[in-house]
Parts: structure tokens; C-alpha cells; sequence
């Protein structure tokens, strides 16, 4: 984990190294979800796999992809709150969820 801190003046969540150090190694499982910018409107809907091997919270998470994306690496913003444990005690042992919503036009 780097020692770099991010600035708190921004609306950014609060970054716990503690925390992020225990998702290091865990599987996950990720949901994207792209909206049109109306916000409503479904564009596209992906998921990925792979295991965390990084958390920072300058750079995010990076995750080594398996699957049809094995030898990717992804990175997810450093926001602690979009990861959830899964109890089941198998893989994958995290699941992720985000939204991206597309910048209207001008």
C-alpha cells in the first residue's frame, strides 16, 4: 500500500488502509452497469472476475482478470463502500457494483 494521501478538501469517502489491506488477494466478482446520461436509460451491462492484488488510495484497486479477460488488469476507484463480503465461503468472496453514467452532450 502506497503512503500517498489523497487531499480531503474533495467529496471523495474516507480511505481505510486497514480495510483495503484485508480485500489484498480476495476474489471478486464485478458488476458494471453504463447508463445514458439521462440516467435512466441502460447502455450496456458487463461483469468481470478476477482477485484483487493492490489497494491504494491514490491509484484504487487493481484486479488481475480471469475468465475471458485473464491477463487484464482492471482498476476501480478507490471507494472502499462499493466492495460487499460475500458469506457463502466460496468464490467469488467480495462482489462489486458500479454505475457509470455517460457525461451529457452539449
Amino acid at each position: 500500500m502506497s503512503s500517498r494521501r489523497r487531499e480531503r478538501n474533495d467529496a471523495r469517502p474516507a480511505w481505510n488502509p486497514v480495510k483495503a489491506d484485508k480485500l489484498i488477494g480476495k476474489h471478486v466478482l464485478i458488476g458494471i452497469t453504463r447508463l445514458a446520461s439521462d440516467g435512466v436509460t441502460v447502455k450496456a451491462q458487463s461483469q468481470y472476475r478476477g482477485k484483487i492484488v493492490a489497494a491504494d488510495e491514490v491509484d484504487g484497486f487493481k484486479i488481475e482478470c480471469e475468465g475471458a479477460f485473464a491477463g487484464k488488469i482492471m482498476t476501480l476507484p478507490a471507494d472502499l463502500r462499493a466492495f460487499r463480503i460475500v458469506d457463502s465461503g466460496e468464490r467469488p468472496e467480495i462482489v462489486s457494483n458500479w454505475t457509470i453514467v455517460e457525461p451529457a452532450e452539449s
